[in-house]
C-alpha cells in the first residue's frame, strides 16, 4: 500500500551565538511504500518557513511556523496527489511555535510557543482554512536550570475522551491540565500538577487503554508515567532515567510514544543519538530500559508508522528513515529505508 509521507524541518537555522543560515526546503511529500518501508520523494511545499511541527485532518494540513518576531500556524489543502496548496495563515505576536494540536471535531487547533510560553486556540474555517486566534493563555514562573528563567510551554496532548488536554511546560516544571469547550474553542485550567525542579517536561504520551500517561523531561531525562483520573491526572506511579548509567555527556529528551498494543514505550534521546525502549508493566511502571541507536544525530521526532515499523527524523544529520520493529520483543531491528532533509524533525502521515 502507498501512503502519503509529509516531513516537517527547519528552512532557517541559526542561533543567538551564529548567523541564520539556509536550511531544508519546506515541507517535503513522500510516496511511502508500507510493505517494504521505502519512500520515494514527489515534491516540496516551499511556501512555508521553519514547519517543525505538522497535523494532518481531512483533506487539510497545518504547520506551526517559526519565523522572526512571531510565530504563525500556515494551513494547506491536500490534493489527490498529496502535494499542497497554501490556504491561509494565522500570525500571532507569541514566539517559538512548536506544537499544534487538533481537536476531533476539526473546528479548532490549540499551537504551543516555547519562546513566549504560552499557547492559543485557533478555529478552523469551514473550508480546513485556519482562522483566527480565539483565545491567548499566558503561563508564568521558572526553574532552577539555565534554560528555565521563563515559562515555555512545549506540548499540548488531549485526553482519551477529548474533552481535556495537558500541557507540558518546560520552563516551570508544570503538567497542566485545561477543559476545551468545543463550541467555543475556548479552554479552562483544571489542575496543575508540579514536577520535581529542574525536570523541564516536553512530550507527553497517553497509553492506548487511556490508563496511563508518560511525559519525558528534556532535562533532567526521566520518563514520568501517571495514572490518568478521568480528565486529571492521578497519582506517579513510575520514574524511569531515559539515559544509561554509564553515560555522562549531555542530552536532551525530545519525544515519547506507547506501541499500539500498549506493551512497550518507546522515547528519543537527542546527545546519546538513541530510542530506548521500555516495557510497560500492568501497573504502568516503566522497568527494563534498553537502547537503540537513531541512525543519525538528534533525534527530534519519531513515529510509530505500523506495529513493525518506526520513522525516525534525526536533525543534526539531516535525514529520516525506516527501522524494523518487533512487535514481541520491543526491540528495533534493522533500517529498510534512508532519505536525506535537511534539518528534518517531523513525521506525518496523510490520513
Amino acid at each position: 500500500m502507498i501512503k502519503t509521507l509529509y516531513i516537517g524541518c527547519y528552512t532557517i537555522v541559526g542561533g543567538r551565538d551564529r548567523p541564520p543560515q539556509k536550511g531544508g526546503d519546506g515541507i517535503y511529500v513522500y510516496a511511502y511504500d508500507t510493505e517494504t518501508g521505502k519512500a520515494a520523494l514527489q515534491n516540496v511545499c516551499t511556501d512555508v518557513v521553519n514547519p517543525s511541527f505538522l497535523a494532518v485532518k481531512g483533506n487539510s494540513l497545518y504547520a506551526c511556523e517559526e519565523i522572526r518576531g512571531g510565530s504563525a500556524v500556515a494551513s494547506f489543502a491536500i490534493n489527490e496527489d498529496g502535494s499542497l496548496v497554501k490556504t491561509g495563515e494565522t500570525v500571532t505576536e507569541e514566539s517559538g511555535m512548536c506544537y499544534v494540536l487538533i481537536w476531533p471535531d476539526g473546528k479548532t487547533l490549540t499551537a504551543c510557543n516555547f519562546g513566549s510560553g504560552s499557547f492559543v486556540n485557533m478555529r478552523i474555517n469551514d473550508d480546513g482554512s485556519i482562522g483566527p486566534v480565539v483565545q491567548l493563555t499566558q503561563h508564568e514562573g521558572s526553574g532552577p536550570a539555565r534554560m528555565q528563567q521563563t515559562a515555555h510551554v512545549h506540548s499540548a496532548n488531549m485526553y482519551p475522551g477529548a474533552k481535556s488536554f495537558l500541557v507540558c511546560d518546560l520552563g516551570n516544571d508544570t503538567l497542566c491540565t485545561y477543559a476545551m469547550d468545543a463550541d467555543t474553542g475556548t479552554s479552562t485550567l483544571i489542575q496543575t500538577v508540579n514536577t520535581e525542579p529542574g525536570d523541564g517536561p516536553r512530550h507527553s504520551a497517553f497509553s492506548p487503554d487511556g490508563r496511563f500517561v508518560t511525559v519525558c523531561t528534556q532535562l533532567s531525562n526521566v520518563l514520568l508515567t501517571y495514572e490518568v483520573d478521568g480528565d486529571r491526572l492521578g497519582r506517579c506511579v513510575s520514574r524511569v532515567e531515559m539515559l544509561p548509567e554509564e553515560y555522562t555527556e549531555r542530552s536532551d529528551a525530545a519525544d515519547v510514544h506507547y506501541s499500539p498494543d500498549g506493551r512497550y514505550l518507546y522515547a528519543s534521546n537527542r546527545g546519546h543519538n538513541s530510542i530506548v525502549v521500555c516495557t510497560v508493566n500492568a501497573d504502568g511502571t516503566l522497568t527494563d530500559p534498553r537502547w537503540f541507536s537513531s541512525g543519525g544525530s538528534s533525534p527530534r521526532y519519531f513515529m510509530i508508522a505500523s506495529p513493525d515499523r518506526m520513522i525516525i527524523t534525526n536533525q543534526r544529520t539531516g535525514n529520516f528513515l525506516t527501522v524494523c520493529l518487533n512487535p514481541e520483543t520491543g526491540t528495533i531491528g534493522e533500517t529498510l529505508d534512508e532519505q536525506n532533509v535537511p534539518e528534518a524533525c517531523f513525521a506525518v502521515f496523510r490520513k
